[in-house]
């Protein structure tokens, strides 16, 4: 298991109290002592869902069902074949039920690039307010998985491109 849900929840508890978790010595990181290693996005993910009722155990694997029925939300735009492969190759894809259940926090941030994703798909199908609104929230995931773990950053570049490509 991954020290990271350790590590987060003290950073968490830390942040609350009103220090600095970025100069706080760590008592739950493997080797204890260590600093915390993640952007303050993943911070304040986790300290909202908390903040919200949910135990920072589960959270990862509660992205891992919600980005399941991410995936199936795209059932308009491939169609039905496409997100049920998808959905069922994923859903039974061992190394993505580990890190769902590992206590690492690469399930939320995969949530966040996936929520990204799927607003940025959605936009130019809708029309008017909710388009507009798809944009700006596929943008506010975007933002926020590259506050949260910067592997986020060659995908939200590709995107980028393709923004800047569009109308």
């Amino acid at each position: 298991a991954s020290d990271v849900m350790f590590a987060t929840n003290e950073a968490v508890t830390v942040l609350g109290s009103g220090a600095d978790p970025y100069t706080h010595t760590y008592a739950m990181t493997n080797p204890p002592g260590g600093l915390f290693g993640y952007p303050p996005g993943e911070i304040a993910f986790y300290a909202l869902a908390q903040r919200l009722g949910a135990n920072l155990f589960e959270v990862d694997r509660m992205a891992g069902i919600v980005n399941l029925g991410l995936i199936a939300a795209l059932v308009p735009l491939i169609g039905e074949g496409l997100a049920a492969l998808a959905v069922g190759i994923l859903a039974v894809s061992p190394d993505l039920v580990f890190h769902a259940t590992d206590g690492s926090n690469d399930t939320v941030a995969a949530f966040l690039v996936l929520a990204g994703l799927i607003a940025l798909a959605w936009a130019p199908a809708a029309s008017g307010r909710v388009g507009q609104r798809l944009w700006w929230g596929s943008a506010f995931a975007f933002g926020w998985a590259l506050a949260f773990k910067e592997y986020a950053f060659p995908i939200v570049c590709f995107v980028a491109l393709f923004v800047w490509q569009s109308d």
